[in-house]
């Protein structure tokens, strides 16, 4: 026969249906519902029921735990009521924001904690640890003891949600790793023991309870550490902001890993450069790796030190499809926002241009702009006045930072602009299953405008894949950047690609990209897509492109056009890009020998690969002279480092191999 134990928050009595609503559960706003009804022509019954409903008023007034006992439909047939100095108010099985409800979802394989809330109304206060058993349906079932103690003092009895806005007025109880599979999960305290006696007490009513883990993906990053000169100085992001922002995206994005890598590259753009211009920048590197075999469900984010200047965050915003190539770029440095102080704030701002990428818009909270009318807590909150969300921040003690909960009034939702940022359960929620979907485009699904199967292609897209399929020509990576409010544009990158596909026309978009010979034949033309970013307002609607077009022998000129008119022109080279030999250069430098050519005519890409040539990571893109920074140190551990460095006039290109070594 089921049972459940818990404390009664309410009972109902309906004399016109002689029913009586008995509401079971750790809090008021957290029940389930057990019924009795008196329509029984048996006395016995109803003496059954007369006691049991006065057992449960007296339990309710006193706060003492009750087990109830009930058939498939919920009808109470027994109650158990219990009077013990220690009372179990709730458990919580939770991994980053979790009410007592459970319903926010469980990731299998994520470090996971159990809360468990105790009440004790004897004197004088004692100190406890306890034992969990953990029952897994997919593994070995075992005990494990808590992480901490906690001090029982009965000044606190009751106080569940206090309880829970504190880590230290729980005991608490970290999961092994095998027992947190995909599947089902049942939880509960078996034992508990004074500390200072060594005596086992009395746990009275305490029924376990259950949990589902669903398998999730992993969030697959890329972060490339901005290096600009300004002030006679070198900044980029320290070792310490990449850990920060692994073990922050770790701790509170709903996964279980963070495939991440990092690379140290110069920044293109002159500073104090924008947003807009590393978004721009990593956009065409992410478009190089891609065509070199990269993971396309890889994000790829900008990381700046704010050692030199401040630049304001941004990142594309792809609301209504998966779009992995979304990009974003953000500061970092120990600013501590008067609210974070543990020496990095780039963690947060780097989960918030994330979660962009992911599709999450500003819920309009502290000053942002209000994208996101479907907020549903109060003030950008974790949780509305009743506190039934609670946030919970597992640490990471290779980084010194602990154990702590984060109270759903008090914390806010990453994609606010408000103080103490953690994610919410909408968040949260979103954030999973867009990955989820990004996961089912698979590691090779092709540019980021291929995000459309090709079984819900429209019939003119279909046409165009035919159309281009038999062409022998190039393919050719843009990106520019665009104000459809002011209608202006700039071709930022233009590279050839070894592989990828060419970009679906967008109907509705009102930017063209068209490839011309030097006379002005069109060879090519595509309505292209374009991705808002962030930063936008309906004053000022900036926007990223990203596309692949179709380049013939003979194209050499691409045009932008906005509602019919042409806001920039790219042109190549009538000379074809050479590198010849690596050369010496200074320390932290890399330097190559070209053709002579005229200024500006060719820029150069540098790849490097640490598997003999199996994949390439591209590090810088746009150089305009042959020459960059590099750092030495990133490749620590790697036994033959290759460069590869690719000049090109956007439409040919050529390319040269050496060991680093050999500079």
């Amino acid at each position: 026969m089921p049972e459940t134990s818990g404390l009664v928050q309410r009972l109902k009595w309906d004399r016109a249906s002689r029913t009586v609503f008995v509401y079971l559960g750790p809090s008021p706003t957290t029940t389930r519902l057990f019924v009795m009804v008196f329509d029984s022509p048996d006395e016995v019954q109803l003496a059954f029921q007369r006691t049991a409903a006065h057992l449960l008023a007296k339990a309710q007034a006193a706060g003492f735990a009750v087990t109830v006992y009930y058939d498939n439909s919920s009808i109470i047939t027994g109650v158990e009521t219990y009077s013990t100095a220690v009372r179990v108010d709730a458990l919580e099985v939770t991994q980053a924001i979790q009410n007592l409800y459970h319903s926010v979802t469980l990731v299998a394989l994520k470090p996971t904690v159990v809360r468990v809330y105790l009440s004790y109304r004897a004197n004088p206060p004692i100190t406890v640890r306890g034992e969990l058993r953990v029952s897994p349906s997919a593994a070995a079932t075992v005990t494990i003891p808590s992480m901490n103690t906690m001090v029982l003092d009965s000044a606190q009895a009751g106080q569940l949600t206090a309880a829970r806005n504190d880590v230290t007025r729980s005991l608490n109880f970290l999961v092994p790793a095998a027992q947190i599979v995909a599947g089902s999960l049942s939880v509960e305290l078996v034992s508990l023991t004074d500390v200072a006696t060594n005596t086992p007490l009395d746990l009275g009513a305490n029924s376990p309870v259950d949990v589902t883990f669903v398998d999730s993906p992993p969030f697959r990053l890329r972060i490339l550490g901005m290096s600009y000169e300004m002030g006679g100085q070198t900044h980029i992001p320290l070792a310490f902001d990449f850990s920060m922002v692994s073990s922050w995206l770790t701790r509170a994005y709903p996964v279980a890993q963070v495939i991440s890598s990092q690379a140290i590259v110069a920044a293109t753009a002159a500073p104090p450069f924008g947003c807009g211009d590393i978004n721009a920048q990593v956009a065409a590197m992410r478009a190089l790796d891609m065509a070199a075999g990269g993971d396309n469900r890889t994000h790829y984010y900008g990381l700046v030190a704010d050692g030199g200047f401040f630049m304001r965050g941004c990142a594309a915003v792809p609301v209504a499809v998966p779009d992995p190539a979304a990009i974003g770029s953000g500061p970092t440095g120990d600013g501590t926002w008067g609210w974070d102080f543990d020496n990095c704030y780039g963690d947060w701002y780097t989960g918030h241009e994330l979660g962009h990428t992911l599709g999450r818009q500003h819920p309009g909270f502290c000053g942002e702009t209000h994208s996101d009318p479907a907020y549903p807590f109060a003030n950008g909150q974790l949780s509305d006045a009743d506190e039934a969300y609670v946030g919970l921040d597992v640490g990471d003690a290779a980084l010194a930072l602990p154990m702590t909960a984060l109270p759903g009034t008090q914390w806010h939702d990453v994609m606010t602009y408000c103080d103490r940022q953690w994610l919410s359960s909408y968040t949260y929620e979103g954030i999973q299953t867009r990955l989820v979907a990004e996961d089912a485009l698979g590691a090779g699904a092709g540019r980021p405008d291929e995000r459309v199967p090709k079984k819900k292609m429209t019939a003119a897209q279909r046409a165009q894949r035919m159309d281009v399929s038999g062409i022998m020509a190039n393919l050719i990576s843009i990106v520019a950047t665009v104000n459809l409010t002011q209608r202006t544009g700039k071709i930022r990158y233009v590279n050839p690609l070894s592989k990828g596909e060419v970009s679906l026309s967008v109907p509705e978009s009102p930017v063209v990209l068209s490839v011309k010979t030097d006379d002005g034949r069109v060879l090519f033309e595509v309505r292209v897509g374009v991705k808002p970013l962030s930063d936008s307002t309906p004053e000022n609607l900036n926007g990223l492109v990203d596309a692949v077009v179709v380049a013939q022998q003979d194209a050499n000129v691409i045009e932008l056009s906005i509602d019919g008119e042409v806001v920039d022109t790219y042109r190549g080279s009538q000379t074809p890009p050479a590198v010849r030999e690596l050369r010496p250069a200074e320390e932290g430098k890399l330097a190559w020998d070209v053709e002579r050519l005229p200024a500006g005519a060719h820029t150069y890409s540098v790849q490097a690969s640490t598997d003999g040539g199996a994949t390439w990571q591209t590090l810088a893109v746009g150089l305009k002279s042959p020459a960059m920074p590099i750092d030495r140190s990133q490749f620590a551990g790697a036994r033959d480092v290759l460069i590869r460095i690719i000049a090109t006039d956007g439409f040919r290109s050529s390319e040269r191999v050496f060991p680093l070594g050999s500079s």
